[in-house]
């Protein structure tokens, strides 16, 4: 379940959004709410929520200041309420990372929309994780990188770009396309990806290609040549020197123990 904070100087909302829209539906739970945003701090340090959702312009401190702020003590995903739709503070939204964005009056259907897409942002990316670590492989060595990685600790868009390539992996795929398509610098994307994994795109969906290679050629029906070019990596000696980098083993190897 999924722990939510509630960040919103108008009681009437805030108090709305706590105990009328249904949470229990969405698989989460308001565990707390504040009317400010050093309050909101203090919430989030001492309860540690999956979510938090704030107003932007609050007195004393600004949300965004204080999801720049709190973030020092935990990682989590932001949902900003506003009644401004200025570009600016849209930018300052994308600068923090932040998950989504819904001006006010809260559209209930709209915000049940956010939760599911974020749950699903969570699943997937978890579901890639758990694939790469999975050892179903006998005879090679499993890789390291990404031992200890939480999806729920994970940047919006790197989330967004493991989900991209585990859908265009067999595609010539690239950070700088990804980039363009989420409208975030490419310096910025590549940063935070490597934050998030510890490893780079490139080392990413080399990893993962690997990965589908290992389960084609458990299949027995293509040959290594074939492989190589249905994973997206083409040139053989290429894919020859990366899955032996990977897994400890050449391709030809790798089949010839299964």
């Amino acid at each position: 379940m999924f722990k939510v904070v509630i960040v919103e100087d108008e009681d009437m909302i805030r108090q709305g959004l706590r105990y009328t829209f249904d949470w229990l539906a969405l698989d989460c739970c308001v565990v707390g709410d504040a009317a400010d945003g050093q309050a909101g701090i203090e919430l989030i340090r001492c309860l540690q929520p999956d979510i938090v959702m704030t107003d932007i312009r609050m007195p004393g401190m600004s949300g965004f200041d204080m999801i720049e702020s709190a973030s020092r003590y935990c990682r989590f995903y932001s949902i900003i309420l506003t009644g401004y739709s200025e570009f600016e503070e849209a930018k300052r939204a994308i600068e923090l990372n932040v998950f989504d964005y819904l001006l006010k009056p809260i559209d209930e259907d709209a915000l049940a929309r956010s939760i599911r897409k974020l749950k699903r942002h969570v699943e997937e990316t978890a579901s890639v994780i758990r694939d790469i670590r999975a050892r179903e492989m006998p005879k090679v060595r499993e890789p390291e990188y990404f031992r200890g990685l939480d999806a729920r600790q994970m940047n919006y868009y790197v989330m967004e770009t493991i989900r991209y390539i585990r859908e265009h992996y067999m595609e010539q795929v690239t950070i700088r396309q990804v980039a363009e398509r989420y409208r975030v610098s490419e310096s910025y994307l590549s940063r935070k990806f490597k934050d998030s994994t510890s490893v780079t795109f490139t080392e990413f969906r080399n990893i993962y290609r690997v990965q589908k290679a290992a389960e084609l050629l458990k299949e027995g029906r293509l040959r290594v040549g074939e492989i190589s070019e249905q994973v997206g990596f083409g040139e053989y000696k290429y894919f020859h020197e990366v899955f032996r980098k990977y897994m400890g083993a050449s391709p030809s190897e790798y089949a010839q123990s299964l």
